[in-house]
């Protein structure tokens, strides 16, 4: 199991096996496993699974613990003795000193399996707060298991290779599997914020420990705050952050875009530093999707080191056979492809990078925020006046991607957000699978919406968004990337008092006058002059229907041949072929459905399903 994350970890490694509560390494029922990527105290002294002095505790943990020298120094007063200088050691003794309440002295991103012998065994498994660090398992007949990444379950003996139905749709609507399904059944990711406690007699629990939700202030304690205080005030979470996330006894260095948040990351961490920065990009030879002269750009005023590698479809079709190899579920992401082009990039230069990741969701920065505020109010209007039909005529156009849906008698701001994120509209994913209906009622993203719905449109779909959006797409398409060549990606606007600050603040601080990212341009323009940042939001977009029609086009054809989407029995193969031959065509530009098959079909090619059920 631990063989299989060696590109997590490939500095060292280590195991331990129980037979019971007795430690013995010819033989167990119960093992921990651990592989190592050096980054704090690299000598032997760092070396996972670690216990503390008595023997009773046993930890491995990825990720880091940013306050690990406080945290430190508070337990030495306590009385406790550190062997060595890794926040590895400070999970142990803060455990022994406050039990499960030391997750909330963390401030870090972690992914955390601790085995207590006192009084049975227990073993507990913690995920940071913002799910940064992933943690899957597998529960079935009274085995268990758990890992980063679920190919090393798969090395377990007891696992079948069972599709989850529901989870293959729900991939399919939102091009990534949501927590806390997995691909396959009996098989889970640990919620963020979340900690489950196994028993020795096979009790499992799990509790919540943080949630964003809790953040949010009852009454609008920020809105008359004065501007400049807010400014202080983010500019001293966000300058503590950067600080913290540079700790680091490897090269660091940075992705840079251009854009506000890793603009504005990079500055910050320019000014921290004594050296010019590392700072890395990424380009694309089409000249109207190339973000690569705006990176340069704000590299050559803040004097960083930079570097950039520019993009073409061959790499791009290179990549596409590697993504399911490391993401372990289909994804379909297309910013995948050139995140792991600029992880490879960095990792020639440093061990640890840091990421603008975050920024959107916590400050309004997504163009849909403005559309689903503009849209509260078009669903005030009564379903009779729109059945009427004569308010299509008023409604901007850019709002009626699927007219039908506004005729439909039951919609609200959950109905259209699902509308507006949805590869796959629902009508035509029943066609494709020939499933009776889509259950969406136990998700993560429904329960927000009911939850929340007190809120403004664009406070509920921030909130979504980071529930959901953040964790399983954002965050698993960095760390994949990252951590497939190795390289520690670190997200200073994810650390959780600046999300705590953010979430708090009134929308009117982060869109404004139909301007997104307000209160972050104000800070940016401490560091930078207007014009290198002030422009509208750019993705990595890549020309993926041209690509498929073209450069892909056999890769297309190959992935969505009729017979065999016929042999596997998932989808229909009239449905596809419609599609293949309508982008192929020109008559419509069907990328993102026709990339979320390819990506599935590569996943699918890539591991040996036992059983794949047809849809009923």
């Amino acid at each position: 199991m631990t063989a299989t994350l060696r590109h997590r970890g490939p500095d060292d490694q280590g195991h331990v096996l129980w037979d019971g509560a007795r430690l013995d390494a010819a033989a167990g029922n119960f093992g921990l496993g651990h592989q190592r990527l050096s980054i704090l105290d690299l000598s032997p002294a760092g070396r996972q699974p670690m216990s503390d002095e008595s023997g009773e505790l046993w930890v491995v943990f990825n990720g880091e613990i940013y306050n690990f020298e406080e945290l430190a120094a508070e337990l030495r007063h306590k009385g406790h003795r550190f062997r060595s200088r890794t926040d590895t050691e400070v999970i142990l003794y803060a455990y022994r000193e406050w039990g499960l309440d030391c997750v909330s002295h963390f401030n870090g991103m972690f992914a955390i399996a601790l085995r207590d012998l006192r009084g049975g065994g227990k073993l507990h498994l913690i995920r940071d707060r913002l799910g940064v660090k992933p943690l899957y398992y597998y529960r079935k007949q009274g085995a268990f298991a758990f890992a980063s990444e679920l190919k090393a379950l798969l090395a377990f003996p007891s696992l079948e290779r069972e599709l989850d139905r529901n989870a293959l749709l729900q991939y399919l609507i939102f091009q990534y599997i949501p927590g806390p399904k997995s691909i396959f059944q009996d098989t889970w990711k640990l919620m963020p914020g979340h900690v489950l406690t196994l028993s020795e007699n096979g009790q499992m629990e799990e509790h919540v420990y943080w949630d964003v939700s809790s953040a949010l202030p009852t009454v609008d304690a920020l809105g008359e705050r004065k501007e400049e205080d807010i400014l202080e005030a983010l500019g001293e979470l966000l300058t503590r952050s950067v600080r913290y996330r540079m700790i680091s006894d490897v090269p660091v260095g940075a992705f840079l875009s251009g854009g506000i948040d890793s603009s504005l990351i990079v500055a910050i961490m320019q000014r921290l530093s004594r050296e010019p920065v590392r700072t890395f990009a990424i380009g694309f030879k089409d000249p109207e999707i190339d973000q690569a002269p705006y990176a340069r750009a704000v590299a050559k005023y803040l004097g960083t080191q930079h570097q950039e590698l520019y993009v073409g479809a061959d790499q791009v079709r290179e990549m596409l056979l590697r993504v399911s190899e490391y993401y372990d579920e289909p994804f379909a992401d297309t910013v995948t492809i050139p995140t792991m082009l600029l992880s490879e990039l960095a990792r020639s230069e440093v061990t640890v990078s840091l990421s603008g990741d975050g920024g959107d969701e916590l400050f309004g920065g997504y163009t849909r925020y403005l559309t689903m505020a503009r849209v509260q109010s078009v669903l005030r209007v009564p379903y009779a006046l729109r059945a009427a039909g004569k308010m299509l005529t008023w409604i901007p156009c850019y709002l009626i991607r699927d007219r039908s849906f506004w005729l439909q008698p039951r919609n609200d701001l959950e109905d259209y957000y699902l509308h507006l994120m949805s590869t796959w509209s629902r009508d035509a994913l029943l066609r494709l699978t020939g499933s009776s209906h889509v259950d969406l009622s136990e998700t993560v993203f429904h329960r927000t919406f009911a939850e929340e719905s007190t809120r403004g449109a664009v406070e509920q779909a921030a909130l979504v968004d980071i529930k959901t959006y953040l964790v399983d797409c954002i965050l698993t398409k960095l760390d994949r990337a990252s951590m497939s060549v190795s390289l520690e990606a670190r997200e200073p606007f994810l650390d959780y008092k600046l999300v705590e600050f953010a979430v708090g603040l009134p929308t009117c601080w982060k869109i404004r006058n139909g301007k997104q990212k307000y209160i972050l341009k104000r800070l940016l323009r401490n560091y930078l002059p207007e014009a290198l940042f002030d422009r509208p939001k750019q993705g990595f977009n890549m020309p993926l229907a041209q690509w498929l029609r073209e450069d892909l086009r056999e890769l297309t054809q190959t992935y969505l041949d009729t017979d065999c989407i016929s042999s596997q029995g998932l989808f229909d193969p009239q449905t596809v072929q419609r599609l293949v031959h309508e982008h192929f065509t020109g008559t419509h530009d069907h990328a993102p459905r026709l990339y979320s098959l390819i990506m599935f079909q590569l996943w699918h090619h890539n591991y040996a399903l036992s059983q794949i059920p047809a849809f009923t």
